[in-house]
């Protein structure tokens, strides 16, 4: 019986997986939770299990059922003899799916995730558009262009001068999905020090990020607006601390993300949605 209700929970729970990996996670909020500080270790566990399980389900959501739930947590029997009610009370209704919990802090932070895919992906369609055009300028007023011959053929895209007979058509080439957060990660980054655009990286700057461009890019947006407010911050304990110059900063950018998390003053200027609390 234990078997085939284990079988029945796995089809359920993982029908979708997450397209990300992991959510955020803050020791410190956890600590401090006065409703996890009243849980005992196994209640604890369970929790963190469910939440886990919840996340992996593709749409934040666990079923709705003591007898599944009872083995999702591994709680077992002590799910039925009161440990399941500090628990249960961490999860809420799914608004959508009907017969099953979902926890309002993993809804949040999977939202969140989607608007940064979406807002990355976008700057980076823009910041390639205008790259291609710039290029496209500096090349001696040159442009590609398709047309036809007298005779109606189809003539194949050439270069030519823009002031050709020939009808012009800037040809824009798509950006690879890949580059679009690489994009913006650099865009922001340069921003923490007022850096353009279309200042030339250096040397020492285009070391610093090929070495650090798998961390930086493995960011989330939360992290990203508490790095964003602490080098923004005109407090000058804050000031006194921040890395003079973005190698320097790229190359301890694993530090400087834990300074960040750990900053109070940065995390009184996050908006009112960035709710640490599970």
């Amino acid at each position: 019986m234990q078997e085939l209700l284990e079988a029945k929970i796995s089809t359920q729970v993982f029908t979708y997986m997450n397209k990300s990996p992991a959510f955020q996670f803050y020791s410190k909020e956890w600590l401090s939770s006065m409703p996890i500080m009243l849980m005992s270790p196994a209640q604890e566990g369970a929790y963190i299990r469910l939440l886990c399980i919840c996340w992996e389900s593709g749409d934040c959501s666990i079923p709705d059922d003591d007898n599944q739930l009872a083995v999702l947590s591994r709680l077992g029997e002590g799910w039925f003899n009161g440990g399941s009610k500090l628990v249960r009370e961490r999860f809420i209704p799914h608004p959508t799916k009907e017969g099953f919990l979902t926890n309002e802090r993993l809804v949040k932070e999977s939202s969140k995730q989607s608007e940064w895919s979406e807002k990355s992906s976008f700057g980076g369609k823009k910041s390639a558009e205008k790259r291609a055009l710039q290029k496209s300028k500096s090349n001696g007023g040159s442009t590609v262009v398709q047309g036809c011959l007298t005779d109606g053929t189809n003539q194949k895209p050439t270069l030519q001068f823009a002031d050709c007979s020939l009808h012009t058509a800037v040809v824009i080439p798509p950006t690879p999905k890949g580059d679009e957060k690489e994009i913006e990660s650099l865009r922001r980054a340069r921003a923490l020090f007022k850096m353009r655009e279309s200042t030339p990286m250096d040397k020492s700057l285009t070391a610093a990020w090929k070495s650090a461009k798998p961390v930086v890019l493995e960011t989330l947006e939360e992290e990203w607006k508490l790095l964003e407010a602490r080098y923004s911050s005109t407090d000058e304990e804050i000031s006194r601390y921040r890395r003079r110059d973005l190698p320097t900063l790229l190359n301890n950018w694993s530090g400087e993300i834990a300074k960040s998390n750990s900053s109070s003053t940065a995390r009184k200027s996050l908006p009112s949605e960035f709710d640490h609390a599970f």
